[in-house]
């Protein structure tokens, strides 16, 4: 067979960039129309490790080992050795092995729903809140063991505490997180208030999930214009439509590996852990509805099918570094190339490259470096390699900052001690024209 046609420089580049950002071989050789095999073949030479298509022995006895300890699970074992769910399950299918569902409950925690229900507990919610575990799972334990549960979980509740379930409701509480606090079910929480005369929300509003859904009508701390860039980068807006209403929906995806970013934003907007969820194939997920949040999204360009479209908002001078970083850990990496120098590149839309490359000519004299655009493809890259503009845009974009992805900053850093490049984000002051130099010897 033919080998497959090398990869130009250019294209090289690009690949380690996407394949930096997060994407997988096959997503980044779609978009470069290349194969696999050809960006397979770049990633190794440039020291990336890749998974193999095949097992080695000693991970095929690994996860007989796993097995034989009483680990069942295909996606939990896959998670442990680092590899494919579908490379596991070859194995098990080889060694005759027999997999449970990750979700079903194991012996002890039968065990324990049983007890529960022994001491009165006879609410398949209440249940499921105390083992952390899903009502279906619960249901289940207790149609094997024939046992009887209240359709509805209702407590007594006393005037007042029916009153302040109400006046939360209208300060904006949803019905979840009534529940939460009083104990009960959100069905339970929703028929207390139509019994108070109270109007329900449209079920928008209901599942949206926070309370702070004027958070993006002003930018005006940094964690504001460090979410702002990343959605701004890696977010989306989504309309979903019914017969009566239309919802618009705020989504970001992002690496396991990264979840405490979005569980930060979760926490900036009083938000409820169900808002963030995670796949099998390690990754977060994070889901609100609030059409007042997606509004004001809308004024910095955040908009539905904005991919391609994206542009840099002008805030405050103070905090454009911060929303950079934003835009930066969203959709941008620090690669090591082959000629040992590290390269900072930004992918987005044509604006919005340009946007960041004005500024940061503006603030840090970057050398005005041509934005690449791959022919028939919507991919814009503006990428600079200048030891001086890699050490300027760290000190920029880090400075002060207290939110971001640490494994993007660690390449800095660990660019930096390798060639004793001091980098006190104080000792340097930032330049704001191009004519203002770093002392050489500081960057050497």
């Amino acid at each position: 067979m033919a080998k497959t046609p090398d990869l130009s420089t250019d294209e090289q580049n690009q690949a380690i960039s996407l394949f930096e950002m997060g994407w997988s071989v096959k997503q980044v050789a779609l978009k470069l129309n290349r194969s696999t095999s050809a960006i397979r073949r770049v990633l190794k030479k440039n020291g990336y490790e890749l998974e193999g298509r095949r097992l080695s022995t000693e991970e095929k006895e690994r996860i007989l080992k796993f097995y034989s300890n009483g680990c069942t699970s295909i996606a939990a074992i896959a998670r442990e050795l680092n590899r494919g769910e579908t490379s596991v399950a070859r194995v098990f299918k080889e060694y005759g092995l027999k997999t449970v569902n990750p979700r079903a409950l194991h012996e002890s925690e039968k065990k324990m729903v049983i007890s529960l229900y022994r001491q009165g507990h006879n609410s398949i919610a209440e249940i499921a809140r105390l083992t952390g575990r899903g009502e279906t799972a619960i249901g289940r334990v207790f149609k094997q063991n024939n046992l009887s549960h209240s359709r509805r979980f209702r407590k007594d509740f006393s005037q007042k505490q029916i009153n302040h379930m109400v006046a939360m409701y209208r300060d904006n509480s949803t019905s979840g997180q009534i529940a939460e606090e009083f104990q009960v079910s959100d069905d339970t929480v929703l028929t207390i208030l139509k019994e108070a005369q109270v109007v329900i929300r449209p079920r928008q509003y209901r599942l949206s999930g926070i309370r702070n859904h004027d958070y993006f009508a002003i930018i005006d701390t940094p964690e504001k214009a460090y979410f702002l860039g990343l959605i701004i980068a890696d977010g989306s807006v989504g309309i979903r439509k019914n017969s009566t209403n239309a919802s618009r929906r705020l989504c970001i995806q992002l690496q396991e590996r990264d979840a405490y970013i979005l569980q930060e934003l979760k926490r900036q907007l009083g938000g409820q852990d169900n808002i963030i969820r995670y796949t099998n194939r390690r990754e977060a997920y994070f889901n609100v509805s609030s059409q007042q949040l997606c509004d004001d999204l809308a004024r910095y360009g955040v908009v539905p099918r904005k991919t391609g479209h994206e542009v840099l908002p002008t805030i405050a001078d103070e905090l454009m570094p911060h929303l950079i970083r934003g835009v930066f850990d969203g959709d941008g990496c620090a690669c090591l190339r082959t000629n040992n120098r590290l390269s900072v590149d930004i992918c987005g839309s044509l604006a919005l490259c340009q946007g960041v490359k004005e500024y940061l000519k503006r603030m840090i004299g970057v050398n005005d470096n041509k934005i690449y655009t791959r022919e028939n493809q919507n991919i814009h890259i503006f990428s600079f390699a200048e030891r001086r503009d890699v050490w300027n845009f760290y000190h920029l974009i880090y400075r002060d900052s207290t939110i971001y992805l640490e494994r993007k900053k660690q390449k800095f850093t660990q660019f930096f001690e390798s060639r004793n490049m001091k980098y006190d984000p104080y000792a340097v002051g930032i330049t704001c024209h191009t004519s203002t130099k770093l002392d050489p010897i500081s960057i050497r």
